[in-house]
């Protein structure tokens, strides 16, 4: 075939149809791709959403175990008195009730300003803040037993959490009296009380 014999404009209209084909297609193309991408975005934003659902969800599972777990020691320790605010006045009254029955000739005490407590090991407490009052003991007794007893019904009748940080005794007689009312040892003895509380409730 000849090149003057070619349908200039067949081929014209064959090259337009073509081109606007090519056009569509490309187009129907890039729409597709953008779509199957939002989809695919859509996609992992819902499985990162789920993943975050799941994972609140484990936690919240987590904190009811662990309050279930718990719950029960936190309350005995909140009934006893170990958190909260200290109550001094129990502590006061107490020993005189001690003083009382045990017939303790002298039981004197001077507390101490509530300090934040600071253990010599590492204590995770980044929810509480432990707290310690330091209160010295004077006391004058019949018997060595009678310091014993003392702490024995400490430790029954009052409210909260103590150690015995040191103790001194020192004999007033070379021979024991046996005589009620008699000092025979004069004993000096520190203790800590302890609190727990809450960061958030100051």
């Amino acid at each position: 075939m000849l090149i003057n014999k070619i349908d200039w404009a067949y081929l014209k209209r064959a090259t337009i149809v073509l081109s606007v084909v090519m056009v569509l297609s490309l187009g129907l193309t890039l729409i597709s791709y953008i779509y199957v991408d939002n989809k695919r975005h859509l996609n992992h934003d819902s499985q990162a959403g789920l993943l975050k659902m799941k994972a609140k969800h484990q936690d919240a599972v987590n904190q009811l175990h662990l309050v279930d777990m718990y719950l029960s020691d936190y309350q005995r320790l909140e009934k006893k008195g170990f958190i909260g605010e200290e109550n001094r006045l129990n502590w006061v009254e107490t020993l005189g009730a001690i003083a009382e029955k045990k017939k303790v000739i002298t039981i004197e005490y001077n507390i101490k300003a509530s300090q934040p407590y600071r253990p010599a090991y590492t204590v995770n407490a980044s929810l509480f803040q432990i707290n310690s009052s330091e209160m010295v003991l004077h006391m004058k007794l019949l018997h060595e037993h009678d310091l014993l007893d003392i702490f024995t019904e400490l430790n029954r009748l009052a409210e909260g959490v103590y150690d015995i940080k040191r103790c001194k005794m020192q004999r007033q007689h070379k021979i024991i009296a046996n005589d009620a009312g008699t000092t025979n040892i004069v004993a000096e003895c520190t203790l800590n009380w302890f609190t727990l509380q809450s960061k958030g409730s100051g």
